[in-house]
């Protein structure tokens, strides 16, 4: 268990739960969240409170899991890189208005380019999360972090690109990014309405994890469904991924349920969309060696979480496939366009230097 001390250090910026339904904030994180500070974190494992209604499907022999809500340690501030020029953010840290559609790359200009050797995963909920008051996504930030990595001619991964980098069989562009988003029950209309056209417009990509027993067969604009994904998918907007089957933090769980949770999302999903599952986005962003082992078993290429080491960035050939960080981008009404636990970066900075090779 993490320490009392570690948990008041960990800034409330880092706490994400479920990305689908957000749980009560426990005492410690409100002390974080009234004046916490960064800290280096070493690998994290989620802990604690919030619930996530579940859809009935589960072995029925199996007993109930506690409600449990993280606590993520801090991303500590990088280094802001001096290399490639990027576009010239305006004083309030976002581009002025007007889009420039990144030039489409091939296999031909790759191989003339620097390739990535380092990659940024961003993790998304829907556009108006919010946890705190200083972990929060507004709309229009959303949107405007998209057109700025649009601006800069970032290539958005599909997950064959980001298991394939990860590996080190397959290179890609300097400046990549994986954008991933914790694809809940709920908050499905925020997908539809603004999500989705927001990396339509800005032609860029995103990494949809889906709780496939929460998905549903039929669309009504606001409960997460197939043929509204798959529509997406045969766009080529997204690749759809497991989120998991029941969103349980898989560090409560016994060895037979967590068997039972990693095989049957794989499954269900591949049911639906005729392609392999690649990744998982673990619930809560709760990693336990007992998953790692069993993802690679189960067939699975790699899996996200959140402040799991001290540098951010995914790296060539990692060596933690299935222990995957991200960055958090979100911020506060007061302290917007500033990202929380970055130490004062705006997203522009961040991601510079997250993608410094």
């Amino acid at each position: 268990m993490l320490k009392i001390a570690q948990l008041g250090l960990a800034l409330s910026s880092l706490l994400l739960a479920a990305g689908c339904v957000a749980g009560p904030m426990p005492p410690i994180a409100a002390a974080a969240a009234a004046g916490g500070r960064p800290v280096e974190p070493a690998v994290v494992t989620a802990e604690a409170g919030g619930q996530d209604s579940v859809a009935a499907g589960g072995p029925a022999a199996l007993p109930a899991v506690p409600a449990l809500s993280p606590a993520v340690a801090s991303l500590s501030a990088p280094a802001v890189m001096a290399a490639t020029p990027m576009p010239a953010a305006q004083p309030g840290g976002l581009l002025s208005p007007g889009r420039l559609p990144p030039s489409p790359m091939t296999a031909a200009t790759l191989t003339e380019a620097a390739s990535a050797g380092r990659v940024p995963i961003l993790e998304y909920h829907y556009s108006s999360f919010e946890m705190l008051p200083t972990v929060m996504m507004r709309p229009a930030w959303f949107q405007a972090q998209m057109q700025w990595l649009a601006q800069a001619g970032y290539h958005s991964l599909s997950s064959p690109e980001l298991a394939g980098f990860v590996s080190g069989t397959r290179p890609i562009p300097a400046r990549s990014v994986a954008l991933t988003f914790d694809v809940g029950a709920s908050h499905f209309g925020e997908y539809i309405g603004d999500i989705v056209p927001t990396l339509r417009r800005n032609h860029l990509r995103g990494i949809f994890f889906v709780l496939s027993n929460q998905t549903k067969d039929t669309c009504d604009g606001q409960i997460a469904c197939w043929p509204d994904l798959l529509a997406w998918r045969d766009e080529g907007l997204i690749s759809i991924e497991s989120h998991s089957y029941m969103h349980e933090d898989y560090a409560s769980l016994s060895p037979e349920r967590l068997r039972f949770d990693i095989t049957r999302s794989k499954a269900d999903i591949e049911a639906h969309t005729g392609q392999p599952v690649l990744g998982l986005c673990y619930p809560f962003d709760s990693v336990t060696p007992a998953a790692v082992a069993l993802l690679a078993k189960a067939g699975y290429q790699f899996a996200v979480a959140g402040a799991t080491r001290h540098d951010r960035s995914a790296e060539w050939s990692d060596p933690q496939p299935f222990v995957l960080p991200r960055y958090y981008p979100y911020s506060g009404e007061t302290s917007y366009p500033l990202i929380g636990g970055t130490g004062g970066l705006t997203f522009e900075q961040m991601m510079q230097a997250a993608s410094a090779n």
